[in-house]
């Protein structure tokens, strides 16, 4: 399962590279994949629950428009019902909801 996960992120991820601000979230979905996959002895679960929490509220910010993440004059399209900031914040909430139920063995 968590290699589900790790794959949805990645392509997320790679889609996200054509967009002008691909710096933003290219590495964040990359991390959403990756932090699941590491041993518990590398990445602690609390750190990342941290971290999912951390994500959880950026993304509803974002899709509430409460933060402006337009850094360039593009225009805004509209897909499957949602404007690109409304994707893009709740991917991020999807990603929190990931890293926080992923559960890792520790390398013994």
């Amino acid at each position: 399962m968590i290699w589900l996960g790790t794959i949805i992120f990645l392509i997320f991820g790679v889609l996200n590279i054509n967009d002008p601000d691909w710096f933003i979230w290219v590495p964040i979905y990359f991390t959403i994949a990756t932090m699941p996959i590491l041993s518990e002895n590398i990445l602690s679960l609390n750190i990342q629950k941290k971290v999912a929490t951390v994500i959880f509220i950026l993304g509803g910010l974002i899709f509430f428009e409460a933060i402006d993440i337009s850094l360039y004059n593009q225009t805004d399209t509209k897909m499957i019902n949602l404007w690109e900031y409304q994707r893009e914040g709740f991917g991020l909430v999807l990603g929190s909801f990931w890293l926080f139920i992923q559960k890792r063995k520790s390398l013994n």
